[in-house]
């Protein structure tokens, strides 16, 4: 049997308290990177796939030096894997049309 493998993120902050620290991670997208960084790692070493771990260790930079090191739950896993797989897609057909989304320039009503 083939080990996984853990990704560790470490994440500097001001507050690394669990709820400070799990606000942040799903208003910066840590979410999105976690998806990203395992599918890429999976892709650089298939026999890994399904066995990748993804932690942040969130640290304060000064004394007592707190530290928070949460677990990813499955909704916050799911949901950025399917952000992320959103994103390539519309990577995609941006390159398959040369057409790319952006933001509207004409005012709505």
């Amino acid at each position: 049997m083939v080990p996984g493998a853990i990704i560790y993120d470490l994440k500097i902050a001001d507050d690394a308290s669990p709820d400070r620290s799990e606000r942040t991670a799903y208003t910066l997208g840590y979410h999105i990177q976690a998806a990203a960084y395992t599918r890429a790692l999976a892709a650089l070493h298939p026999r890994l796939g399904g066995r990748i771990d993804f932690r942040f260790l969130f640290v304060e930079p000064r004394r007592p030096y707190a530290h928070y090191d949460p677990r990813t739950d499955g909704a916050f896993r799911q949901l950025g894997e399917m952000q992320w797989l959103r994103a390539v897609h519309a990577w995609g057909r941006g390159l398959a049309t040369a057409e790319w989304p952006g933001y509207r320039t004409e005012a709505t009503a």
